[in-house]
């Protein structure tokens, strides 16, 4: 490990992990910052390179990966060959606590040819992180899926430890400059080296952990309904998919399934005009009842669209506390700390105060549950707010 003190009160931080991957991290008087990832388990604990030897103001790790230190910025090098250059005009924080921090900046040289794919889906419009300058957050219906990882065709890749929105220009501004920015994080961040994206990415994985394999049925045809479509014409268009031979497992309708359209409480109910008579003279919910397993006999999933405006960070503190109550007391701002940070700055709309549908008493899934029971296979999620 090696600590570089980098004047007002802030210090940087490198850990060396095994197979050329590094930690770099900053704090300040309040100690290290145990970020939301990490405090409810998106980020997995990587085994410490002990074989790893600091020289100066340089860490290098066994089959010639280092990260040498300087005035400011920070060099990634193999078997001596640069493969990142972070300038001097990168700033681990702005301030040496939590309360006075306005965040962090990263400038990346970009070398001639050099190119940065990842991000997730943050874009519809091209491949290559190339040129581009926007922010890494949900906007509806372009943005649903961000990621804050990217990797750069010289062998490596930089993971963003953080849930705050984060600002790329990746020479947009400037054709030989890659610049990157966090609010009111200190910077945290780890580097992944590697042959190739593939290998890069098997590394990335390691740290947030592998994708499931999706069930078998996901890989067939879906067939979403038409926001107008009844009960009645569910079971009419299923019925004729499997007359024609047609191979289709998963049926999903769309908001106008809820009594009340877009509803994102939890009061959610089926829509009693057009799920009654599903046989005919029965209530609704029956009649819906019908419906599912009518369509669970012919082998469909029937799935609801959801859109949720919920504040998961009460999940997430109840399951913490649930496993590891000494960790959910002692480490992180907690809930008492989270209070204030019901306004959701991390989806592209105007502000919602996500907490006012929260029943903080229990989990976010459990007015789903009757749902299942009536027999709801699965729920497509959607963030539906359109700016």
């Amino acid at each position: 490990m090696l600590t570089q003190v980098c004047g007002d009160g802030l210090t940087l931080t490198i850990t060396p992990y095994q197979d050329g991957m590094l930690r770099v991290q900053a704090q300040g008087y309040d100690g290290p910052i145990e970020s939301l990832l990490e405090r409810y388990g998106f980020v997995n604990a990587l085994p410490v390179e002990e074989a790893a030897q600091v020289t100066g103001q340089t860490v290098t790790l066994p089959g010639g990966v280092a990260l040498e230190l300087g005035d400011g910025g920070w060099r990634l090098l193999r078997d001596g060959a640069e493969l990142a250059v972070a300038h001097p005009t990168t700033r681990v924080a702005t301030a040496s606590t939590v309360y006075r921090n306005q965040g962090y900046q990263l400038d990346l040289r970009m070398a001639p040819g050099e190119k940065f794919i990842g991000f997730g889906d943050q874009t519809r419009t091209q491949f290559l992180l190339n040129g581009q300058r926007d922010a890494l957050w949900v906007r509806y219906p372009v943005k649903h899926v961000p990621v804050p990882f990217f990797m750069s065709s010289h062998g490596y890749g930089i993971f963003f430890n953080t849930t705050r929105k984060l600002h790329f220009d990746v020479g947009a501004s400037d054709p030989n400059v890659a610049s990157f920015t966090v609010a009111k994080d200190f910077l945290d961040l780890y580097i992944i080296t590697g042959d190739n994206y593939d290998e890069m990415i098997e590394k990335y994985t390691r740290l947030t952990g592998r994708p499931a394999l999706p069930p078998l049925k996901s890989f067939g045809l879906w067939l979403l309904f038409h926001s107008r479509a009844t009960g009645h014409d569910v079971l009419a268009i299923a019925k004729m998919l499997r007359d024609q031979g047609i191979a289709c497992d998963n049926l999903s309708l769309e908001p106008h399934w809820m009594e009340k359209t877009y509803d994102y409480t939890v009061n959610k109910e089926w829509n009693a005009e057009r799920f009654r008579g599903c046989p005919a003279e029965v209530s609704y919910r029956a009649g819906a009842d019908f419906m599912i397993h009518a369509l669970n006999r012919m082998g469909y999933d029937l799935g609801l669209w959801l859109c949720s405006r919920w504040d998961f960070t009460w999940e997430e503190e109840r399951r913490l506390a649930l496993a590891a109550p000494a960790e959910a007391a002692d480490a992180g701002p907690g809930l008492a700390g989270l209070e204030i940070s019901h306004v959701d700055e991390n989806v592209g709309h105007l502000p919602e105060l996500m907490d006012t549908n929260t029943v903080r008493d229990q989990a976010w899934f459990e007015h789903l549950k009757k749902f299942v029971k009536d027999g709801v296979r699965f729920f497509k999620m959607d963030p539906a707010v359109l700016i």
